[in-house]
């Protein structure tokens, strides 16, 4: 299993309702989603994981087919990366649950397909 795929690091806010977390650190889950340079949560940053995933991505380019289950965030992140778009982007995005994204490469240019389970 390749970690660099795994969820985004929600450091101390991990598994709370996003409500609790609103009341105890407004300002700081307002940065989280409005900076993608912040951790106020004490994990990991979206620019941080971009990081990660962009690794990955390198690392994959040359493999062929690869196969990556993961959660919405990594998703959004990825396609913000191969699509050149500011990291701010993924506040824009929404993923159906299940939903199939398919990425192709044809040199240095990315094609990407959206695919709804519903």
């Amino acid at each position: 299993m390749d970690t660099s795929w795994s969820d985004l690091d929600y450091g101390r806010w991990q598994g709370r309702p996003i409500r609790e977390i609103h009341d105890e650190d407004a300002a700081g889950l307002g940065a989280w989603l409005s900076e993608p340079a912040s951790a106020a949560h004490g994990g990991e940053s979206l620019e941080a994981l971009q990081t990660r995933v962009r690794g990955a991505l390198g690392r994959h380019r040359q493999t062929g087919v690869t196969l990556v289950v993961t959660h919405a965030i990594v998703v959004k992140t990825v396609l913000a990366t191969v699509l050149d778009a500011p990291l701010t982007a993924i506040y824009c995005m929404d993923l159906e649950p299940l939903s199939a994204v398919t990425l192709t490469r044809s040199g240095e240019a990315w094609r990407l397909r959206c695919k709804s389970s519903v």
